[in-house]
């Protein structure tokens, strides 16, 4: 595999995470009091949430070979 680098250079797109806060409350039915992205850290369900949603687009980046830019549940 090359270096994140070279793919970032070779790549006609880089692909990034979106709608975290949406699929929280929707797709897994969370509550996020004011919208708040970082709450699901503290319990083990929010947490589970997270994980599904990072490797979804880690799983399309890999599927089309490329580069990612993943931010923080902040």
């Amino acid at each position: 595999m090359s270096r994140f680098a070279d793919r970032l250079k070779a790549a006609p797109v880089m692909l990034t995470d979106g709608g975290i806060e949406t699929r929280l409350i929707y797709e897994f039915h969370l509550a996020l009091p004011d919208f708040v992205s970082f709450l699901p850290l503290f319990d083990i369900e929010g947490r589970a949430a997270l994980d599904t949603i990072y490797r979804s687009y880690m799983k399309v980046a890999a599927e089309h070979d490329l580069p990612m830019q993943v931010g923080t549940p902040t």
